[in-house]
């Protein structure tokens, strides 16, 4: 038997290939390391499964095509050898792909994108798709996305977008940063377990979302989100998150979205639309950290409930302080100073859920500039049908740490009202917590979501934490160690 398994590998082996690319190649060469071929768009017609191309840097002014597939356990691998380039990368059902630290899109390769282009696009659906490590980095191209993914099983990692400036790669109406799981016109893709893993989306100023995502099973966790502004007028309001379901599309069912910091957002948290297919399979927002972002995470209307919504242990964190956005409102009529509600959490009349340990820090407008009754805001709106408790709410440092009125009250029996969280470092935005923290030990217990945003076990002491971070009594350097008490 042994000898038999083998015999096997080194059959795999004798049919995989390593092919090398570099801007001194040839592509009359065979497309050795002494003798590289000149185009990654070459080195694509000749690999099968099994086959890695290795790219050593360079720019590279290509649109390169992959239409070729890999297999289960024999995937074609695309990776970059120092500093790679290269123009955009489309798929047309090219299943289990691997693309390695490569630059998609650059300021050095401008110019020569249609309308609806992305840097990195599914032309026709593509399963088992891998992106790790890649920089896909915006310039002055109007109406270019970033990663569209149309296809079942794809993993977005370690992977950076970036510098997508007004009427730039994310710029203008209807750009966006990551579209996952998409559907192709007139056609209804029922794609299922993609995800987006320890990614950072940086330095945006008017995409039409960062992340869109439809299907099933998707996972959204890890990643950083930061610096995303809104500064054109003909956009109503830019989002974090953001789904709808308008035939052709596909309903958005068992969604996952944990362990992400998102900051700094003049825009919206999340904006769902018309999610009647969601149906009852759960979306749970859990151990996230939401800091510095002007208006919620909601639904559309009154009329647009999500059913099974959770939200577990998160940090929001000056969230839904404006109802419209500078210079344009989000309903389309003149920005109010005494209508509309500003709430980190608004769902529609209908939606169903639970909200449990979670902390709400000066969120909603607490300066009374536009709107004055302060006891009423900071927490979210009562639209539906929650189960919650065990929640914080305070006013944050500037506000002495004090508690809400009676919205907050209204039917929690183990809320923690007000009172200084005792964070790390509140000012340098570290929100681990010390052991004098009202948020410690006083959490409901969540058997499903046992770990922490660190990946720690809760509890760590005698109950949960309130909160994305459970309490550690030791921290080396950036480390929080697993000691006891």
């Amino acid at each position: 038997m042994r000898q038999l398994l083998i015999l096997l590998i080194l059959v795999v082996s004798a049919f995989s290939a390593n092919y090398y690319v570099a801007t001194t190649g040839d592509n009359g060469d065979p497309g050795t390391s002494g003798e590289p071929w000149l185009t990654i768009t070459y080195a694509e017609t000749q690999v099968s499964a099994g086959d890695t191309v290795f790219i050593a840097a360079g720019n590279y002014a290509e649109t390169v095509t992959i239409d070729v597939s890999g297999s289960s356990g024999s995937r074609i691998v695309f990776v970059g050898v120092g500093t790679v380039t290269l123009k955009n990368i489309i798929l047309n059902s090219a299943d289990y792909i691997t693309v390695n630290n490569i630059g998609i899109g650059n300021g050095t390769l401008a110019g020569g994108y249609p309308p609806g282009a992305a840097l990195f696009y599914s032309d026709q659906p593509s399963d088992y798709v891998l992106i790790t490590g890649c920089l896909v980095n915006g310039y002055n191209d109007e109406g270019v996305d970033g990663i569209i993914i149309t296809g079942s099983h794809c993993r977005i990692e370690s992977t950076t977008l970036k510098n997508y400036a007004d009427n730039g790669g994310f710029g203008g109406s209807g750009t966006n940063g990551i579209m996952l799981g998409y559907y192709l016109t007139n056609v209804a893709l029922a794609s299922t377990c993609n995800s987006i893993v320890n990614c950072t989306m940086d330095s945006m100023v008017n995409p039409d979302a960062a992340i869109y995502f439809w299907g099933d099973s998707i996972t959204i966790s890890g990643n950083t989100i930061r610096n995303i502004s809104e500064t054109d007028n003909a956009i109503q309001h830019v989002d974090v998150f953001q789904t709808y379901t308008d035939n052709p599309a596909p309903g958005t069912t068992r969604l996952l979205i944990q362990k992400n910091y998102v900051h700094d957002v003049s825009g919206q948290l999340g904006f769902f639309n018309n999610v009647t297919d969601q149906t009852s399979d759960e979306w749970v927002f859990v151990n996230n950290i939401f800091y510095n972002i002007g208006m919620p995470i909601k639904t559309y209307g009154s009329d647009d409930p999500i059913t099974n919504v959770k939200f577990y242990n998160n940090l929001f964190y000056k969230v839904g302080y404006m109802y419209c956005v500078p210079p344009q409102a989000y309903d389309e009529t003149p920005c109010s100073q005494t209508s509309g509600s500003r709430f980190p959490i608004q769902m529609g009349t209908g939606t169903t859920g639970e909200i449990i340990n979670n902390a709400f820090i000066e969120c909603g407008d607490l300066t009374g500039i536009y709107y004055t009754d302060l006891t009423a805001l900071g927490w979210y709106s009562f639209y539906g049908t929650w189960t919650h408790d065990y929640n914080y709410a305070g006013r944050g440092s500037a506000g002495s740490y004090a508690g809400k009125g009676t919205d907050f009250t209204n039917g929690e029996a183990h809320e923690v009202n007000g009172g200084d969280p005792k964070f790390t470092n509140e000012g340098g935005l570290d929100f681990h917590i010390l052991t004098t923290s009202p948020l410690k030990d006083v959490a409901n217990t969540l058997a499903s979501y046992a770990t922490d945003k660190d990946g720690y076990d809760r509890p760590f002491g005698s109950a949960f934490d309130i909160g994305p971070y459970e309490y550690r009594n030791s921290k080396v350097g950036n480390v929080w160690l697993k000691t006891q008490y």
